[in-house]
């Protein structure tokens, strides 16, 4: 069977970093680039030595070669990505950001008059604030 091969967006943070590691490490998947909005070379060395793979600023180009993305951003990262790999035919896989995003008025799901009378949600919804 052939190795599906991953593209990992965010890979210059902590978490993106760990997944390109776990993607060498595992029979079957295989890292064929990266993006970060903060890169300055054109490629990373693969955590477990065993070469390197293209390194882009932008989504854009990096999923010639991909079956799958991983993205590890924010909102806007994972929406760049999923713009880009519909129509390229590719599979994305976006992970929740580590940190809270303070949502915004269509995504509250509960009124703000509500939070103000409780400080707790109540049972029968939940509150993003």
């Amino acid at each position: 069977m052939a190795s599906i091969r991953v593209v990992v967006q965010g890979v210059l943070g902590k978490m993106g970093l760990q997944v390109l590691s776990t993607l060498c490490d595992e029979d079957g998947l295989e890292p064929v680039g990266a993006v970060d909005l903060y890169a300055d070379t054109n490629s990373i060395t693969l955590p477990d030595g065993s070469g390197s793979v293209p390194l882009f600023t932008s989504v854009e180009g990096a999923l010639v070669d991909a079956d799958v993305v991983v993205d590890f951003t924010n909102a806007d990262g994972a929406l760049a990505v999923m713009r880009e790999a519909a129509p390229a035919g590719v599979h994305v896989v976006i992970a929740p950001p580590a940190t809270r995003t303070p949502p915004t008025k269509r995504q509250r799901l509960w009124p703000r008059s509500m939070a103000r009378e409780s400080s707790s949600p109540p049972t029968s919804r939940l509150a993003l604030y």
